[in-house]
């Protein structure tokens, strides 16, 4: 079934940490889709699995993995009960599917695009000349131009050389969906989510667990 709204998350310095915290408080099974594009060279799925993985069975208030293989929890595979999304490295042309969570691989782009059958990824070299790749503002304006007003962007830590992200929000914005950037507080760096802010686009500066639930309202 062709979802009907998405979430798409930036980040750069600091990203993959702040990636884990924040899934580790999605104790709901999710409905929507989400796509991530972190400034990173390398894919970076497996490492939030893993990282998931390690955070809850170190809290004694989380269903835990003890011996059960790591291949569990990567590759696609549902993390728990509580936390039904599955963690993959977005591949190209394939379907859109709700309670996934798609990364953009490593020196790659990541567009979301939409016909009359069906929503799908793209994943391309191009454009180049891009200061980041992947491009947090190629992806927040395929989104945007894919879904319209249902969408919900979201900036989280990273540093300020680029300014990436913004034009993505700012078509967002125009089509009317949501823009929330994590705080201060919680970011390792201010910069991005600073950007976001500074060019009047973020309806929410929220810490990462209030980036949770705006999450789990907007299903």
């Amino acid at each position: 079934m062709k979802p009907d709204r998405i979430i798409v998350i930036g980040a750069s310095t600091g990203g993959p940490k702040a990636l884990v915290d924040l899934f580790s408080e999605l104790t709901i099974e999710l409905k929507t889709p989400i796509v991530v594009a972190v400034h990173a060279p390398i894919d970076i799925a497996d490492a939030i699995a893993s990282g998931l993985k390690r955070k809850m069975e170190s809290n004694p208030l989380m269903e835990t993995f003890r011996g059960k293989p790591l291949n569990d929890s990567i590759r696609g595979k549902p993390l728990s009960s509580k936390n039904q999304a599955s963690y993959k490295t977005a591949i190209h042309n394939e379907d859109i599917q709700g309670g996934t969570v798609y990364f953009s691989p490593g020196k790659k782009h990541t567009f979301v695009t939409m016909d009359f059958m069906r929503s799908y990824l793209r994943i391309s070299d191009e454009p180049s000349m891009t200061t980041f790749k992947p491009s947090v503002d190629l992806l927040f304006l395929s989104a945007a131009n894919s879904f319209k007003s249902k969408v919900l962007g979201i900036i989280m830590t990273g540093l300020s050389t680029g300014r990436d992200g913004v034009e993505g929000c700012k078509k967002i914005k125009e089509y009317g969906g949501v823009v929330v950037v994590q705080d201060k507080r919680t970011s390792d760096c201010f910069g991005m989510p600073k950007n976001i802010i500074d060019a009047g686009l973020a309806d929410s500066v929220l810490p990462l667990k209030l980036i949770a639930n705006k999450m789990k309202m907007f299903q």
